[in-house]
C-alpha cells in the first residue's frame, strides 16, 4: 500500500473505532447512570472514576487507531460532564446543598484519585 492509501485507512479506523469505542462508553454510562443513592447519584460518580483511571492507563499505549478507540471513544463516551453538572444543580435547585456539594467534590476529587493510583505506580518502577 502507498503512503496515501495507509494514511486513509489508518484515518478511517480511528474514525471507526472512536464510533465505536465512544458508543460502549456511552451505553455503559446509560446503564451505571441507572444506579443512585438517597445522596448521591453513584452511577455518573462511578462512570467518571472508572473512565479517568481507564484513560490514565491507556494514555500509555502507542497513540494509534486502537489508543483512539479507548481514549476518546470508550473513556470519552463513559464520562460525562454534563450529566454530573445537571444533577448537581438539580440537588441545589432542590436545596440539597450538602448533597450538591459532596456530589461536586466526590466527581472532582474520585476521578483524580483514580489517575494518581494509574500514574503514581509508573513514576516509580525501576
Amino acid at each position: 500500500m502507498n503512503d496515501n492509501a495507509s494514511q486513509i485507512t489508518e484515518t478511517v479506523m480511528i474514525f471507526v473505532g472512536v464510533a465505536v469505542g465512544g458508543g460502549f462508553g456511552s451505553v455503559l454510562r446509560m446503564l451505571l447512570g441507572e444506579l443512585t443513592t438517597k445522596s448521591v447519584p453513584i452511577g455518573i460518580l462511578l462512570a467518571n472514576t472508572v473512565a479517568a483511571g481507564f484513560l490514565a492507563h491507556v494514555s500509555t499505549l502507542n497513540h494509534d487507531w486502537v489508543w483512539a478507540m479507548l481514549s476518546a471513544g470508550v473513556a470519552g463516551g463513559l464520562s460525562t460532564f454534563s450529566t454530573w453538572a445537571a444533577q448537581t444543580g438539580e440537588m441545589w435547585a432542590a436545596d440539597r446543598r450538602g448533597d450538591a456539594i459532596n456530589n461536586a467534590l466526590l466527581n472532582l476529587l474520585l476521578p483524580v484519585t483514580a489517575v494518581m493510583f494509574v500514574v503514581l505506580p509508573q513514576l516509580f518502577q525501576g
